[in-house]
């Protein structure tokens, strides 16, 4: 079964990281209120038990019938209410590969394969799975500890995830996090330009140059994708890599300046803003 999989590498509590590139496994097993995260550009399947993420306004669950598509990196916050050691939330996390996913939609265009072509607004959504979805994903979490397996199979096994996820219905949420169809997905460009460039000091006015719209356009448009300004967005990305930082172990000040900030006092007090606690509170070990 596939939460037994996920839990033989599940080995840590939290997210563990695979050998296999792009791909991670999570087990929680204590409920989490509300918390700010960055939902990473991904498919996430959970085997057993229930995840909410809001995005502005937008409530979002999924559970063992279902998986959710994040076609960008964006920050948004996180709930688990149900989890237990005896029943913790299980799950699996995809990376999208653009490259992968690009070739794919080749030859379902050449093909005309599409199921459902429509054009949407949304960077995340909630697809049902399926049998089919679920077979690909246990053969790549069965090579997950054996090297010469990842060497020669997993990238192959990952495509044959994405191709599934392709031939549904949903296929054409995925098919926008390459091939950006939508509105809202004209302001991926402007999203990873973002992600690339959070820790230099950018203007609106250079965002708004890059994006080839006017800051009041930049900023609905913007708004209307991830429910955060530019500058709102950017200051997201800096605070969650510098707490990755101080996690890992760097003291306040690295984390602060690693992150783009120059002003340790501001960086202090916005940290303490979004997660409730100062950055000299994080305790490793």
């Amino acid at each position: 079964m596939l939460k037994d999989k996920i839990e033989e590498l599940a080995v840590d509590e939290g997210l563990n990281t695979t050998e296999i590139e792009g791909l991670e496994v999570f087990k929680i097993s204590t409920p989490i209120s509300r918390i700010n995260a960055v939902l990473p550009a991904s498919i996430c399947i959970i085997a057993q038990g229930s995840k909410n993420l809001y995005l502005g306004d937008e409530k979002y669950t999924y559970d063992e019938n279902s998986y959710l598509i994040g076609t960008v990196q964006v920050p948004v916050e996180s709930e688990l209410l149900d989890s237990s050691s005896q029943n913790p939330c299980l799950g699996v996390i995809i990376k999208l590969d653009a490259n992968i996913i690009g070739e794919l939609l080749k030859f379902f265009d050449e093909l005309k394969e599409w199921q459902c072509a429509k054009r949407t607004e949304e960077i995340i959504a909630i697809s049902p799975i399926n049998d089919r979805i679920e077979n690909s994903l246990e053969r790549l979490l069965d090579i997950a500890n054996n090297p010469m397996d990842i060497q020669v199979l997993s990238q192959s096994f990952i495509r044959e995830v994405f191709y599934e996820i392709l031939k549904t219905p949903q296929g054409h949420i995925l098919r926008n996090s390459v091939a950006h169809h939508s509105k809202v997905h004209e302001m991926v460009p402007t999203i990873k330009y973002l992600e690339q460039n959070f820790k230099n000091n950018l203007s609106i006015d250079e965002i708004a140059k890059f994006a080839s719209m006017s800051v009041a356009t930049l900023h609905k448009n913007f708004k209307k994708a991830t429910s955060l300004s530019p500058i709102q967005f950017i200051k997201q990305l800096r605070l969650h890599n510098a707490h990755a930082l101080l996690l890992s172990g760097e003291n306040a000040s690295s984390a602060a300046f690693e992150s783009g900030y120059s002003n340790s006092a501001q960086f202090s007090r916005e940290f303490k803003r979004l997660f409730g606690y100062s950055p000299r509170d994080i305790k490793l070990g």
